[in-house]
């Protein structure tokens, strides 16, 4: 049956010509978990808005969109606001109130819920999303991931039948995206929830889908069930991209779409028990970096204010000119704000950073914005103030062609019409155009699809070349093995580990690739996707 029905839907901006979305037509059914996929700008974000009223963008709509077969712009407020839910990918957007257990019952206050519904609601829905230990915590208090927690049982507790998700584990460390998509999941099984998606993380989502939707410039590519569109666009060079890093390592040797660690090893010791011949595999060898720190921090400490807690704790880093090194942990462990503090906008209470040569404290703003350091900030809307991207990106024509992005296509849109991918592009367009010599990126594939990210990898291994030092805060795991000479684990503020790539990857649990743990008992040493292949195919007789 029916839930959701898109009837001939079209959407642009009253300043542009061209529709975002172009006459769509599809259904979806109770109890469906539906990923919609598609490349940036595609049109996946404004289709997501125009299934919730209340988020309508100001533009030109024609076309239906059906809540069990009535339009949802005739619905009333109550049943239009409880029945059909949208959480945002920005875990701070959505929460209203300063304590948990105000943000949990903050939607009943405003349907007029009475007290005692609302205060056994709140405490089903706190006991079944474990929030029981920080029920009274200052939302502040939180982490990113217990935020989005807190922001879904908040969407949750009004009981709705549709569950929108718009990039919801974009800003979460890898840990906690797997146990947010699993809790969407269980939503999905115990209360027969309709899940509609947009996630770029196909290797924690697609085990959990029953149906794919795939846009293509505002139109329906491929809509079908999930196995059925997995197989159209395997062969596809750019689409193939976006499936999980199992199914594309498998995809040449298996029938069928393997989609977990799980099968994937199961495979592995059926067809290849009896060959391990892994001499071929790249070997890791040290890094050829220029023995010459151009970062270099001693001992450092910083702390928000007076009374809190250190945030960085007596951490200790050389960079060396010319390496990319990636920066990973948990939310909260200190990595963004170790960015900022290497380039002044935060200043520690103690230890010292040399820069370039000379200590941090000894240069102008002008000197150091001005050519030698550059940042992407997480949100990168923060580095807009125009009204067009043509002028945030005036005398910046060079940049054009170098970006992974077409962004000539986006000249005439104001920034924050941009989608996040779209803005991450022009963005990093934008801080170039300074010709820094040390670029500070934090997140800066978030958003993207995956063929974005594909071309990232060797815009920044073109920028390198160039002798550009790049460090880099992320969550992505298979990005940050295919982009980096060394990467740093930060834990509670302080560095546990650091070596280079291949070396970091391959003994960890959790901050590892799905190719690692497929091939974690077969041999260690393949930790990308690309050895694992050449092991799969070199051994594709099996025994």
């Amino acid at each position: 049956m029916n839930i959701l029905k898109v009837e001939n839907l079209s959407f642009s901006f009253y300043e542009s010509n061209k529709n975002i979305i172009n006459n769509i037509n599809f259904s979806v059914d109770k109890g469906d978990f539906l990923l919609l996929q598609g490349a940036n700008g595609a049109g996946k974000s404004t289709l997501l808005r125009l299934l919730k009223r209340e988020l309508f963008y100001n533009g030109k709509k024609d076309g239906r969109v059906l809540y069990k077969n009535q339009d949802i712009e005739s619905l009333e407020n109550k049943e239009s606001a409880s029945k059909i839910a949208y959480l945002m990918q920005d875990v701070n957007d959505q929460i209203v109130t300063n304590k948990v257990w105000h943000e949990l019952s903050f939607g009943l206050e405003n349907l007029g819920v009475k007290q005692n519904q609302i205060r056994t609601k709140v405490a089903e829905m706190s006991t079944y999303f474990g929030i029981d230990n920080w029920f009274h915590k200052d939302v502040d208090d939180l982490s990113g991931g217990e935020k989005q927690i807190l922001n879904l049982a908040s969407l949750m507790v009004m009981d709705p039948e549709i569950l929108l998700l718009d990039e919801p584990t974009s800003m979460l460390d890898p840990i906690a995206s797997e146990n947010f998509l699993n809790v969407i999941e269980k939503i999905n099984k115990d209360f027969f929830t309709t899940i509609i998606i947009i996630e770029h993380k196909t290797d924690l989502i697609m085990d959990h889908v029953n149906k794919i939707l795939f846009l293509e410039n505002g139109l329906v590519k491929y809509f079908d069930s999930r196995d059925k569109v997995l197989e159209l666009i395997k062969e596809d060079e750019k689409l193939s991209l976006s499936l999980p890093e199992v199914t594309r390592l498998f995809a040449k040797v298996s029938s069928k779409p393997i989609l977990n660690i799980h099968d994937g090893r199961l495979f592995l010791e059926e067809k290849y028990s009896n060959n391990n011949d892994t001499s071929f595999v790249n070997k890791i060898t040290k890094n050829d970096l220029v023995d010459e720190p151009i970062i270099k921090i001693k001992n450092l400490f910083f702390k928000y204010d007076k009374l809190s807690d250190d945030v960085i704790k007596d951490l200790s880093l050389s960079i060396y000119r010319g390496e990319i090194l990636s920066l990973l942990g948990a939310n909260g462990s200190g990595k963004s704000t170790l960015l900022k503090i290497m380039c002044a906008l935060y200043k520690p209470y103690s230890g010292k950073i040399i820069l370039n040569g000379k200590d941090i404290k000894k240069y102008t703003n002008e000197e150091l914005f001005n050519g030698l350091i550059s940042l992407l900030p997480q949100d990168a809307k923060l580095t807009f103030f125009k009204n067009t991207i043509e002028e945030e990106l005036e005398g910046c024509d060079e940049l054009y062609e170098k970006m992974p992005y077409n962004i000539k296509k986006l000249l005439k849109m104001h920034p924050y019409d941009l989608s996040g991918g779209e803005a991450q592009q022009v963005a990093l367009a934008k801080i170039l155009s300074k010709k820094p010599k040390i670029l500070l990126l934090d997140e800066v594939s978030k958003g993207l699809d995956s063929y974005a990210k594909y071309e990232l990898v060797k815009t920044l291994k073109k920028l390198q070349e160039q002798g550009i030092t790049i460090v880099i805060v992320s969550h992505d795991i298979e990005f940050s093995i295919e982009v980096s000479n060394r990467c740093a684990l930060l834990f509670g503020g302080e560095i546990t580990s650091i070596n280079n790539a291949k070396d970091f990857f391959k003994n960890n649990t959790f901050y590892t690739s799905k190719t690692s743990l497929v091939f974690k008992e077969k041999n260690p040493e393949i930790v990308s996707i690309e050895d694992g292949k050449i092991f799969l195919e070199k051994n594709k007789n099996g025994s």
